[in-house]
């Protein structure tokens, strides 16, 4: 696929003669289980896309972390971020042998609406339609046993179809769905490549939030109201964008082997804050202090602390709890006016849902 949104194309490290193979992803697997016993660790599958290294691939890996959970007492999960288009009968199959491992985020496909949305923004490589193919995967998903989730970028494609996108993405029947932007933004601030700006998203989101709060016949859970509406409760948010534990329990392992503390991070830009090198080219001793404690190899805590000085004295940040920090970096970069708006867009979302919050609970 080659989504007219997409970033993963910018990056050095994407390319098609970088690639982990079978043999050091086991032996990776095994290497972190030893130096870390009784861990409990996820291991994600994220693209670009994962299934394109084919069934083979998916088995050894999952069968490499079986192994590697009897034998070292470890318990290691998997979940998968896939556009679907090459899920098929037999793969669905592999999935099911498999779904002991997958953890609470499962199974997770991305698609942004009906197929006069989606069709603006997820193509093929020749700019073909890729609707109907994931047309038969979800019906093939629906047959089976296999629980999953969607993610849908909201963008200039879509932004005004809130209804539109409601109603499709709960006719998939997944258990769980998640809204994020397309903040694509050239060098002096301006959208590009289908971006929107911070209060379109927060309009379109509290317009679906109208609509999801008020439709008795659903139990689809959809981000960020989850989130935002257990921060309003005082509980501990899972989307590292409402935590304040952020970038540091998260580690992007690219096929070339480096290691980075996130995938959102601009690689030409931000090497100084989260890059931590090769993970092929260092001793145990050096990984196993990278995974510790990622922050020492690296000057993240300069750029967090610059990006959410002024967080601490918001009356806000109990719930926000700083955003992402990557994004607000390069937002910071290309334009001051989209940097501030990012913040007012965020109270906007969260005065609104904690708004309904508070009626309802009158």
């Amino acid at each position: 696929m080659r989504c007219n949104y997409c970033y993963e194309f910018k990056r050095d490290v994407v390319n098609v003669n970088n690639q982990i193979s079978s043999e050091q992803i086991e032996k990776l697997i095994e290497r972190v289980a030893q130096l870390f016993p009784e861990s409990h660790i996820l291991w994600m599958l994220h693209g670009g896309e994962p299934f394109i290294n084919g069934i083979d691939y998916y088995d050894k890996f999952c069968k490499a972390l079986k192994s590697t959970n009897l034998q070292y007492n470890v318990d290691f999960k998997t979940a998968i971020q896939t556009n679907a288009t090459l899920l098929n009968e037999k793969w669905i199959e592999k999935i099911a042998e498999h779904s002991d491992l997958l953890s609470e985020r499962i199974l997770s496909i991305s698609i942004d609406g009906p197929k006069e949305i989606n069709d603006l923004a997820r193509v093929t490589l020749k700019g073909a339609s890729t609707f109907e193919i994931l047309e038969k995967v979800f019906e093939m998903l629906n047959k089976s046993q296999l629980k999953y989730t969607t993610i849908s970028v909201v963008g200039k494609h879509n932004k005004d179809k809130w209804s539109e996108v409601y109603k499709f993405i709960k006719s998939l029947r997944p258990t769980f769905s998640k809204f994020i932007p397309c903040y694509n933004f050239d060098s002096h601030g301006y959208t590009e490549k289908l971006g929107i700006t911070p209060m379109d998203y927060a309009w379109f989101m509290t317009q679906m939030f109208d609509i999801w709060i008020k439709d008795i016949d659903t139990d689809l859970l959809i981000d960020p109201f989850v989130t935002i509406i257990r921060k309003i409760s005082g509980k501990e948010a899972k989307w590292c964008e409402y935590r304040k534990d952020k970038c540091e329990h998260f580690i992007s392992i690219y096929p070339n082997g480096d290691m980075w503390l996130c995938d959102t991070y601009n690689q030409e830009t931000m090497s100084q804050y989260a890059n931590m090198g090769n993970i092929f080219l260092l001793s145990d001793d050096d990984l196993k202090t990278n995974l510790e404690n990622p922050l020492s190899k690296c000057d993240y805590n300069v750029l967090y602390h610059h990006i959410t000085a002024r967080c601490r004295d918001c009356e806000y940040d109990k719930y926000c709890a700083g955003g992402c920090i990557p994004m607000r970096y390069d937002l910071m970069q290309k334009s001051h006016n989209i940097y501030e708006e990012y913040c007012n867009g965020r109270k906007f979302l969260i005065d609104y849902v904690k708004n309904a919050v508070n009626q309802t609970k009158l």
